[in-house]
């Protein structure tokens, strides 16, 4: 599961409620 990290922020506004928790993460480590 590190496609999030590739997509960055952008995953985390498209995420859907289970992959949010991981977009949050990716969220915190992208600048």
């Amino acid at each position: 599961m590190d496609f999030p990290q590739a997509l960055g922020p952008t995953m985390a506004v498209k995420a859907p409620s289970g992959t949010s928790r991981l977009s949050r993460v990716d969220t915190t480590r992208s600048p």
